[in-house]
């Protein structure tokens, strides 16, 4: 069983990311804009391979918060690293898989996923991050059903 990883990550930071793959996702649905799906893709996929610690958008908007003056800057969040990495593997994955149907003249199927992955994604902007509590559920045995 894996241990838990904490790392400290700025609240802008935190939600930030969140709120930009969102509004790239919903941006895509919206516009019909395939290579949006880019953003959540490519972001997501350098955490996934290189650690969350590294995630692009989390090191950008973490180095924004630092510029920050001190009365200004946003509290931290502590999250385990094992299951953000857990999470944006799946949004990686699906992200692909949605834009290999959008470009195999299966659209209706890609487009499905990536209105399946926004939702997701905006419950995570508002706090309800599914991947990471399944991620919870699998390893750590925390799930959110009453066992009897």
């Amino acid at each position: 069983m894996k241990t838990y990883d904490p790392i400290d990550i700025p609240n802008l930071a935190w939600i930030g990311c969140k709120v930009v793959n969102a509004l790239a996702l919903w941006a895509a649905l919206v516009f019909g804009m395939p290579l949006l799906i880019l953003i959540p893709l490519v972001t997501h996929c350098i955490s996934a391979l290189f650690g969350p610690r590294n995630a692009p958008l989390l090191v950008i908007l973490r180095c924004i918060d630092r510029l920050l003056p001190k009365k200004v800057r946003t509290k931290n969040v502590v999250v385990d690293s094992h299951a953000l990495r857990f999470a944006h593997t799946i949004s990686a994955v699906f992200s692909a898989i949605s834009l290999a149907l959008i470009y195999a003249s299966l659209a209706p199927f890609g487009w499905a996923i990536v209105f399946g992955l926004a939702v997701f994604t905006t419950l995570g902007a508002f706090g309800i991050c599914t991947a990471t509590k399944l991620y919870d559920c699998a390893v750590h045995g925390t799930c959110c059903v009453r066992k009897k």
